[in-house]
């Protein structure tokens, strides 16, 4: 039978990938908001572009849905254009215009 040595220090090796390990960490802690950040502006162009399509797509059937339907209240047809209305302005003032 072989004896079993243990010991309290780990190898210097095992010491050095604990190490490199909480350094990695510490940078995706710190540099992942930073970068998240710095992509956020690309990203929320993009999103008001896309935005922008939708509405452009949706916005003027829908429209002419709300002013045709006449089961629709007064106070229904209103809101269903002011939503319209509002999501167009949400858009230009994403949008600088």
């Amino acid at each position: 039978m072989s004896p079993t040595i243990t010991t309290d220090n780990p190898p210097p090796t095992d010491r050095r990938r604990e190490r490199a390990a909480l350094l990695l960490f510490v940078l995706v802690l710190v540099l992942g908001p930073l970068l998240a950040l710095l992509c956020g502006c690309t990203v929320q162009g993009e999103y008001v572009k896309a935005d922008r399509a939708t509405y452009n797509a949706v916005a003027p059937r829908q429209a002419r849905y709300i002013e045709a339907d006449s089961s629709l209240t007064d106070e229904q047809r209103d809101q269903g254009l002011t939503t319209l209305k509002t999501w167009d302005l949400r858009l230009r003032k994403a949008e600088g215009k």
